[in-house]
């Protein structure tokens, strides 16, 4: 055998463990029964206890990055910051979906 019959063998073999690879990392990151001390991690698992979607934990990221919170997760904390006249400008336009997201958690 010719070491060009074996390139499309190890090509095959590089990228299936390249695919394994980002399998095992996007289950290890998203592990709730590992303790860590990760903010990112801890916002994921909180909007997963309470259900969120996509599109209202987004909402609620963007919230957390408006205030400068170091702990994202401290929106699920401070029901004040949903109120329309503490809303950064950027999300003033999302009032409503906030205030349905804050009647939802508190």
């Amino acid at each position: 055998m010719d070491f060009a019959d074996l390139l499309p063998f190890g090509i095959g073999l590089a990228l299936l463990a390249m695919g394994v690879a980002i399998v095992v990392a996007i289950v290890k990151r998203n592990d709730m029964s590992q303790p860590c001390d990760d903010p990112k991690k801890l916002f994921r698992e909180l909007c997963r206890a309470h259900g969120l979607d996509f599109a209202s934990r987004r909402l609620l990221y963007r919230l957390a990055t408006a205030h400068q919170l170091a702990q994202p997760a401290e929106v699920f904390l401070t029901p004040a910051m949903f109120q329309a006249d503490q809303l950064p400008p950027q999300l003033r336009a999302q009032a409503g979906q906030l205030q349905r997201l804050r009647q939802r958690l508190f």
